[in-house]
């Protein structure tokens, strides 16, 4: 039995090698599809997170009374959740130039993003930018330098910067250099940027373990992310479904034809002895063997597209996940063999006899 059946098999697949390999190639397009859309939408929770991220914080915690928050508290507000994504400092505060108060902002240099800038930024802590709506007040440009009268610190513009926001109106100072121009320690504010899923979560934990902080979330972040993270993840979800619809309608169609013109081989077999199961077994193994090089071609060719497709919308590659192998193998798999077992079923209901005199 073992010897017959792997002599059909490969007699099969070398005598149809067209028809291998367009069912493969049909199992391939689907499972790329598929594997591209599932490695974008699970990694671009993170990815669409990072860009939104530049529009600002979805969460701002001060003190309650005013004051500055402690170091060692604000180290524990930005490690307190794994769903907190992103996390900075700012610290607040008026300076004098002449005879004018300037508001300050003293902010983490990595941390100075979101900004259209006209220069370079500030990195020593005698650096400062300064927001656009302040360079005809001070009369200043870049490379010029401000002297603060009351401590007699001279700092370099290394840049202007417009964000459209009140903070056009501020000069922005490295933080260590905010805080030695103010005379402050600590910081004034936590800005945090966390999972928007989680938001709540993260709110209660902050209020729980620091009573005397102040939380502010901002819903209308928060709600956009969530609104745009759905949408497309919906929008992936149906694209799949109408690819993978299609695909097996395709395939069921080419496994259909398979089957009809392999009708004579088919009633040979069955008057040779072969059972139902026998000669379903083979055809689904033809089956699962085009579903299997259809399924490795196709899941390296969506990691490809789902890869050029995130670098060139974020910048940077999508992480992999180990799920998607074996689901898209699978995938495949399932697609081909399910495509093959109807058509096969009905082909047994016919009479060896009839199939061999040419009815």
């Amino acid at each position: 039995m073992h010897t017959w059946f792997r002599y059909f098999l490969t007699k099969a697949i070398s005598q149809r090698r067209g028809r291998f390999v367009l069912s493969s190639s049909a199992v391939m397009l689907s499972v790329a599809v598929v594997t591209a859309l599932v490695t974008i939408s699970l990694g671009v929770r993170d990815k669409l997170g990072a860009e939104l991220k530049q529009y600002g914080a979805n969460m701002i915690v001060t003190r309650q009374d005013g004051g500055m928050i402690a170091a060692d508290v604000a180290d524990g507000v930005r490690a307190l959740s794994p769903h907190i994504k992103d996390s900075t400092f700012q610290v607040y505060g008026i300076a004098a130039i002449g005879q004018a108060g300037v508001e300050i902002t003293g902010m983490e240099p990595g941390k100075m993003t979101g900004i259209r800038l006209y220069g370079s930024l500030p990195r020593n802590d005698d650096e400062l930018m300064v927001g656009i709506n302040l360079k005809d007040a001070l009369k200043v440009k870049q490379g010029d330098t401000l002297r603060f009268n009351e401590q007699g610190t001279i700092f370099t513009i290394t840049a202007l910067f417009e964000k459209g926001s009140e903070e056009d109106s501020t000069l922005v100072v490295p933080i260590e250099g905010s805080r030695k121009l103010l005379g402050m320690s600590g910081v004034s504010a936590v800005l945090l940027n966390a999972d928007t899923a989680y938001l709540p979560e993260v709110e209660n934990a902050m209020r729980g373990r620091y009573p005397f902080l102040e939380v502010k979330t901002l819903r209308q972040v928060a709600v956009a992310e969530e609104r745009i993270l759905g949408r497309i993840q919906l929008l992936m979800l149906m694209v799949t479904g109408v690819v993978l619809f299609s695909s097996i309608i395709a395939l069921g169609s080419t496994m259909g034809a398979n089957v009809i013109e392999r009708m004579e081989e088919i009633g040979l077999l069955k008057a040779i002895g072969a059972t139902r199961g026998d000669i379903r077994k083979l055809f689904m193994s033809e089956a699962a063997l085009a579903g299997l090089a259809g399924s490795l071609g196709g899941y390296l060719a969506g990691i490809v597209a789902a890869e050029a497709v995130s670098r060139t919308a974020f910048g940077s590659y999508v992480p992999l996940s180990i799920m998607v192998a074996p689901g898209a193998l699978v995938l495949g798999m399932t697609i081909s063999m399910l495509s093959t077992y109807f058509p096969v079923r009905d082909a047994m209901k016919v009479v060896p006899a009839k199939i061999l005199r040419g009815e």
